[in-house]
Parts: C-alpha cells; structure tokens; sequence
C-alpha cells in the first residue's frame, strides 16, 4: 500500500540538527518516505548520512532560496500529502496524525502546528499568529490567513492547482504568500492544536541582505493581495521606520541598511532582491 505522506526536510549547515530530525521521524514514522534537500552539499557528511538512513533520498540543490529548495522537495515526492519542514524542527509521536485529520474535508490545503522553542515557549512569529495561538481551542484546529513555512502539511492536488512556494521571494514572505494564493483559489488553511519544537534561525546568516529582503518581499505581498490604501500605509508606514532607524542607528552598517530599505520604498523598485544566484556570501 503507498504511503499516504511525504516528508521533504530542507537542511542547510545544521548537520547535529538534521541528524536529530531524522531520528524522531525513524522513530515515529518509520514508513514514511523522506527526502533531504540540502542546499550547502557536505559530501563527506551526506555519505554518512545516507549510510545511517538507507531509506531516505537525498536532493543536492543551490542555495537560490528557501521556496526554489520546497518546490524541488515537493516535486521529488509523489505522496498525496507532503510535509515540507526545517532541519530545525522536532516532530512528536501524534505530530502527523493530527495534522492529517483536517484532510478529510476536500476544502483544505494545507495544516501547521503550534511552535514552541527549545526552552517550551510558545515561538513569535508576530502579534497576529500570537492571536491565532490564543483563539485556538484545545484539541481544535482554526482557519487562519497563512501557516509558518517551518512545518507545513500540504495537499497535493491543491498545489497542482496553484503551484508551489514563489521562488522569486528569495527569503521570508513565501509561507505567507503561498497561503494566500491557496486561500485565492478557494482552499483553506488551518492552524492545528499539535505542538512541535522549532529552534529556528538555526541556519540564518547576519546579512542585511536579508533584511532589505524580508522588507522587499512584504511590499511583493501587498502589490500583490492588498487594496491601494493598505499598499500606501504599508510604504508609508516602512519609509518613516527606515528612515528613523537610519537616523538613529549607532553602527554605520545598520544606517546603510535602512537607508537602503529607505530607497527601495521611495522609488517603489521593489523587483529587484539583492541576492544573486544564490543566498550565500560572495555572490
């Protein structure tokens, strides 16, 4: 009998992390099929871990993005259900089984659970999805505006319909915007009472790049499914923050940074991401 789910790991430089990840999905989901995405090919340690986990199958790609990472996973999987998740996360024992459940209704597109950190606390992925966490009832699930991309659960089919994650949002913004063209074509998105742990920026440089990026893609989201006005208080909004923190910054790097983000939103150029090739250094 095929397997109902899919499991598509995105790891980059977080070895330990990866390895702790595929233990818990042995030890729970042993049946389940498995690809690794990595993004920064260690040769030496890929041979170990494919000598380790004979089962799972491994998919060396650039390091173009996040999303371009998801979408070779999804495409390497042929599972009605995938789940895409950070080498960063620790799934339970009821983990998939819970976010499997809502499935039965043909409406929903994609599950995600409730992250907490490594000290337990419930992790800020901003005031908005603190109140999602709030209004969700135990044991419940709740139809929300978009899902963390650090655990996703996902349907095929649906994204047959809409595509995979936009690649073009080279870092932050992609969870955000896939559940919004889901929720475009009439599919529902829900958040679900499953805890996970998620160490997250486990594997994030300090660049400012991808500041200007995370910037640079909430503006692409709000050309893209906001009216005018929400698109004029956005740019509004950025270009008095960029431009107080510009001021007030003490470390020359981060006044650059911000009057570049300053910039950006005054000449409303917001097509250009300032990676190259790839996301790492030097390119």
């Amino acid at each position: 009998m095929s397997p109902l789910l899919g499991v598509a790991i995105i790891h980059h430089r977080v070895p330990d992390l990866l390895e702790s990840c595929l233990e818990r999905l042995e030890r729970y989901y042993p049946r389940y099929p498995v690809v690794v995405v990595d993004t920064a090919p260690d040769s030496t340690f890929l041979a170990r871990l494919q000598d380790r986990y004979r089962e799972i199958d491994i998919l060396r790609v650039a390091n173009h993005s996040y999303a371009a990472a998801v979408n070779a996973g999804l495409r390497h999987l042929d599972t009605p259900l995938i789940a895409q998740m950070n080498a960063d996360v620790f799934v339970e024992a009821e983990t998939f089984a819970h976010l499997k459940r809502p499935f039965g209704d043909p409406s929903v597109a994609m599950t995600g659970p409730l992250f907490v950190t490594g000290q337990g606390r419930r992790q800020h992925h901003g005031p908005l999805y603190r109140l999602n966490y709030l209004r969700l009832q135990p044991n419940g699930q709740l139809p929300v505006s978009w899902l963390s991309g650090a655990l996703q659960l996902v349907r095929r089919s649906a994204v047959g319909s809409v595509g995979g994650m936009d690649s073009s949002l080279r870092f932050y913004n992609d969870d955000i915007e896939w559940c919004f063209r889901l929720r475009q074509a009439g599919f529902r998105c829900l958040l679900v009472s499953t805890e996970v742990t998620h160490l997250g920026g486990s594997s994030t440089p300090n660049s400012a790049r991808f500041l200007v990026e995370g910037y640079r893609g909430g503006m692409r989201i709000s050309q893209r499914y906001r009216p005018p006005w929400f698109r004029w208080l956005h740019q509004l909004a950025v270009r008095g923050e960029a431009q107080l923190r510009a001021t007030i910054a003490v470390r020359g790097e981060t006044r650059s940074t911000y009057r570049t983000i300053s910039t950006m939103f005054r000449t409303r150029r917001f097509d250009q991401s300032p990676f190259g090739s790839t996301l790492d250094r030097g390119n």
